[in-house]
């Protein structure tokens, strides 16, 4: 007897795709977790949805990092503070974790994707990592309204090193839902891009209060 989801992947593509179509964000992504069979059928649909809601409606993932340090032989009014304003931009979905990749770069023309390190310091630097879900004007770029959901504070002795200059390190946030990458320099490090999972994307779209939930009971960490 052949099973349901059998019947459906003999469907000819066209037809599983318009099916496909008609399935709520929530239920798709549970279709698309189901096998790897699923998930390729699935990551077009999730692909242009999550391209719609970026594009047509401005919602994005916005990271606000900001550094306070006091380098060695300095007073302490000598503090650096600096400040890097990250946006997502969407690049792809993991076929295998089906994860939202993006990519992350300066928020405008006067913002920076990176923050630099003095060589030396009195003490280790603290570095705030604020997330926020942003709703932005497509045509002028201006910030509609901002929803602050998750942040963490991390020193500069935590930040990791990898053997390979262009290996890049991991920084979890709001639990496991997202993920922020980091290329660690000798003075600097940099933010490259983010990753978030599907269910995170679309309880923030839908029900955001569903994950705040999750997130008071669980210890944000860096890896």
């Amino acid at each position: 007897m052949v099973s349901p989801l059998g019947t459906l992947c003999q469907l000819p593509n066209e037809l599983i795709h318009r099916i496909l179509s008609l399935i709520n964000n929530k239920d798709l992504v549970v279709f698309g977790r189901l096998n790897s069979t699923c998930a390729e059928a699935m990551l077009p649909i999730l692909t242009e949805r999550v391209r719609s809601v970026m594009g047509k409606d401005g919602w994005r993932v916005y990271v606000d990092i900001i550094s306070d340090f006091t380098s060695e032989g300095e007073a302490l009014t000598g503090y650096e503070q600096q400040e890097a304003c990250v946006l997502g931009h969407f690049d792809y979905i993991d076929p295998t974790s089906l994860d939202l990749v993006f990519a992350a770069r300066p928020y405008d023309a006067e913002s920076t994707n990176e923050i630099k390190i003095p060589g030396t310091l009195r003490q280790p630097g603290h570095i705030e990592v604020l997330l926020y879900c942003v709703e932005i004007q497509q045509a002028t770029n201006r910030l509609l309204s901002l929803n602050q959901v998750g942040g963490l504070t991390i020193t500069t002795d935590t930040l990791q090193t990898r053997e390979q200059p262009d290996e890049l390190n991991q920084l979890r946030m709001s639990s496991d839902f997202v993920s922020l990458y980091y290329l660690r320099r000798q003075n600097a490090v940099q933010f490259k891009s983010l990753r978030i999972t599907p269910e995170w994307w679309i309880c923030q779209l839908e029900n955001p209060y569903e994950l705040l939930l999750q997130d008071m009971f669980v210890n944000q960490s860096i890896w």
